[in-house]
């Protein structure tokens, strides 16, 4: 059992991957989706070095190949990742929903892969093409 608080000796993979990724502005919601589909704690508050550290390795593992090592994956999922890193940092003071069912003119809902709204209404939606296939 260790303390909160008490230092660790030495640097572990993980805690190299922790050093590096900390440089980086991961919004809230990125480190929230790689921890689902990693299956991995996550601290909900608290300094982003800390807040890594919590996660899991296969999670530290999965944000450095996406985010430091820039990896390419079949489907297209390591992209998608980056391209909602990006859509964030642009619209830093808003609100960014991830696949938001959203209601169209005629009124049928169209599922959005990422939406930016800014006191409650949408002020932009995107798509992204990780893999090459057309946009429907």
């Amino acid at each position: 059992m260790v303390k909160k608080g008490f230092p660790s000796f030495g640097i572990t993979q993980c805690g190299s991957f922790v050093a590096a990724l900390k440089n980086y502005n991961l919004p809230d919601f990125i480190l929230t989706l790689v921890a689902n589909d990693c299956n991995s704690d996550l601290l909900e508050r608290g300094r982003i070095d800390d807040r890594l550290s919590s996660m899991n390795d296969a999670a530290l593992e999965l944000l450095h190949k996406v985010f430091v090592d820039c990896e390419e994956d079949e489907v297209g999922k390591y992209a998608q990742y980056r391209f909602f890193a990006y859509v964030s940092s642009m619209y830093h003071k808003c609100e960014v929903v991830i696949n938001e069912a959203i209601p169209g003119k005629s009124g049928k809902n169209h599922k959005i892969p990422i939406a930016v709204k800014l006191n409650g209404m949408y002020i932009a939606v995107g798509f992204n093409k990780p893999n090459g296939h057309a946009v429907s």
